[in-house]
């Protein structure tokens, strides 16, 4: 029988560890790594006794080989060819992708990392890269990963992802306020809007509000907007929904016009909502997936304003307001804001659950 020597170093280090001793741990794991030896274990140990040793920038870095030698042996495991995922850029994409569909993120951004380093170059691939590091809570890296498909496939879109990690990390809505007002700049800039359209005389007629998301009945939205849409004084409102598609925007229980906006460019989707002589218009969804609001920089209504699914700045200078509860009226933030911040009462939204939910009981 052997000894493994290796086993029982990586179990000294391991109590030195707990015992709270990370320098002991360290001085014990380090010439272990440096063999080759004690798996991802090891390396796992070694990142965490350095990080409580105050060591981080080595610790960050054996934290990165922990994770690549535990990916590649889980991977191994399911099957995979390991001398391709370091060989083959698509094989090592595609195993990713469905590491990412299967919800396993570690492991996906692992194997990401190694399609990227063979050489696989896709917009769809980076952005998926960038998202399992967010779902982990790396935020700066996914950050890093987003700004990179940005610079390589510039669009709205792909900008957009980069603003909702900038929520997780330090002095993070200072900096999300920024990133906001730099995508503004970029591709809804106030030089090339449409002028401003004046408010329209109410005497006589109806108030007509327009409300703008990729869906209204397929989404997150449904449970909050519904109540006020069913809420909305017909004889004083005529509602106007701007979808992607009208697909399933019929079954609502008041009488409300619904204009699908998916198939048309920005230009000709201000161009419809200014002929449907809208006189507020409100965007639903923000900077995320499937935004609109490049619309929106062409000053579409004499009033604009954006809520429930994106309360923070969007940064762009020809949206008028922000509708917040007035709890979110935090000292030193209005700065944050290109828009005033209007203040809507106790809650920013309403809320129904779906008709299929349990009902809520009291908590245990």
């Amino acid at each position: 029988m052997t000894f493994d020597m290796s086993a029982a170093a990586v179990g000294f280090g391991r109590e030195a560890l707990l015992d709270g001793d990370p320098e002991t741990a360290a001085q014990t794991l380090r010439p272990v790594v440096a063999q080759g030896k004690g798996g991802f274990e090891a390396r796992y140990l070694l990142a965490s006794a350095l990080a409580a040793a105050g060591e981080s920038a080595p610790a960050a870095a054996m934290l990165d080989e922990a994770r690549a030698e535990h990916a590649l042996q889980l991977a191994a495991q399911m099957g995979a060819d390991l001398n391709q995922l370091t060989r083959d850029a698509d094989y090592a994409a595609s195993v990713a992708t469905k590491l990412y569909g299967a919800a396993n993120v570690a492991m996906s951004s692992e194997i990401w990392a190694l399609a990227r380093r063979a050489g696989h170059k896709s917009a769809n691939g980076w952005l998926t890269h960038g998202l399992a590091l967010q779902h982990q809570g790396r935020c700066e890296e996914a950050i890093a990963v987003f700004r990179e498909v940005v610079e390589t496939w510039p669009s709205p879109a792909a900008h957009a992802f980069m603003l909702y990690p900038h929520f997780m990390v330090e002095d993070g809505p200072r900096r999300h306020a920024a990133e906001a007002r730099a995508w503004a700049e970029r591709w809804a800039p106030a030089g090339t809007a449409e002028p401003d359209l004046p408010r329209r005389p109410l005497a006589g007629r109806k108030l007509r509000i327009g409300y703008v998301s990729p869906a209204f009945a397929k989404t997150q939205i449904h449970q909050f907007i519904a109540p006020v849409l069913d809420a909305h004084d017909r004889d004083a409102v005529e509602v106007f929904l701007y979808p992607a598609s009208g697909e399933g925007e019929d079954g609502w229980r008041q009488p409300i016009t619904v204009r699908p906006i998916g198939q048309l460019s920005d230009d000709d989707a201000a161009a419809l909502i200014r002929a449907d002589e809208i006189d507020v218009l409100v965007d639903c969804w923000g900077h995320s997936a499937g935004s609109r609001l490049p619309v929106f920089a062409r000053r579409c209504a004499p009033v604009q304003a954006a809520w429930i699914n994106f309360v923070q700045t969007p940064g762009l200078g020809r949206m008028d307001y922000v509708l917040h509860c007035d709890s979110m009226a935090a000292p030193g933030t209005a700065d944050l804001f290109t828009e005033e911040v209007w203040p809507i009462g106790p809650v920013c939204a309403l809320y129904r659950p779906a008709a299929d939910r349990p009902a809520p009981h009291p908590a245990p």
